[in-house]
């Protein structure tokens, strides 16, 4: 009994963290993350955590593409992340706010199993759609800028529904 016990703990230290989820690694102040935890948003943080978070979706998706193939609806939402992506840096230029470097890859690790993909995708765009929702909120964001980012929330709202069908069709891992 004495022996299970250091080996119990041993495999709560080593082996559980090898079941790794996409946004496991991501700091607290980088895309959604980084922008529902903000306390003082400008125009320069949204955009900058907006475009992070396009950044880190395109990585997640291409993580899972990789290790899981072509599955449906990865392929299709990782090219609209690229339309996000490129519906914000004109957006980054006229406003004369710098492109933050694409660092999204350092972060995002695919999970073991193809329904744990499916469910950290449907939460990733839980909070794509949250922090969407809650810039288009600020005062301070411009008219144009809002447009954008309500078209970007509606998107990532439907990714939620692809997701969760996704999810009703595919097995869960014990």
């Amino acid at each position: 009994m004495k022996v299970w016990l250091p080996l119990f703990m041993l495999c709560c230290i080593f082996i559980l963290p090898l079941h790794s989820h996409a946004q496991t690694n991501t700091p607290n102040d980088y895309g959604a993350k980084g922008a529902l935890e903000e306390k003082n948003m400008t125009l320069q943080k949204a955009l900058t955590y907006a475009i992070e978070d396009e950044y880190l979706s395109q990585a997640r998706y291409n993580a899972f593409i990789e290790k899981f193939g072509d599955k449906k609806p990865f392929p299709a939402v990782l090219q609209a992340e690229q339309q996000h992506i490129d519906a914000l840096l004109p957006l980054l230029k006229q406003n004369n706010i710098a492109v933050p470097e694409n660092k999204a890859n350092e972060y995002v690790t695919a999970p073991a199993s193809l329904n744990d993909a499916y469910q950290e995708s449907k939460q990733a765009a839980i909070d794509t759609t949250a922090m969407y929702n809650a810039f288009g909120a600020l005062p301070e964001i411009p008219e144009d800028v809002k447009g954008v980012f309500k078209r970007l929330g509606n998107t990532s709202q439907q990714h939620i529904q692809l997701f969760d069908q996704q999810l009703q069709i595919t097995p869960s891992t014990p």
